[in-house]
């Protein structure tokens, strides 16, 4: 799911992902939104990619790169009701 995630991303924004910032992670979620994904599906996918971010400024992956670069981390996800959609027994 989360590679999945990634090329879709990379593949809607045409960017790398050193060259992304929190608006394009917005501008992808309302892609995705206006795609008809599910929100729980667009907010696990800028969950990974945040993720990713910061398993790499752990590792220092790039120790040229900015510390704490993760422009996922605080893009707005979409608003999620639990157990919307869900149906009673």
């Amino acid at each position: 799911m989360a590679a999945q995630a990634w090329r879709r991303l990379l593949r809607q924004q045409g960017k790398m992902p050193w060259e992304l910032r929190q608006a394009d992670f917005e501008a992808h979620a309302a892609w995705m939104e206006g795609k008809g994904y599910a929100r729980t599906t667009i907010a696990n996918a800028l969950g990974y990619m945040a993720s990713f971010y910061r398993w790499c400024d752990e590792r220092q992956i790039d120790p040229e790169g900015e510390a704490g670069f993760n422009p996922a981390a605080e893009a707005r996800r979409p608003k999620i009701q639990r157990y919307a959609g869900a149906k009673l027994l």
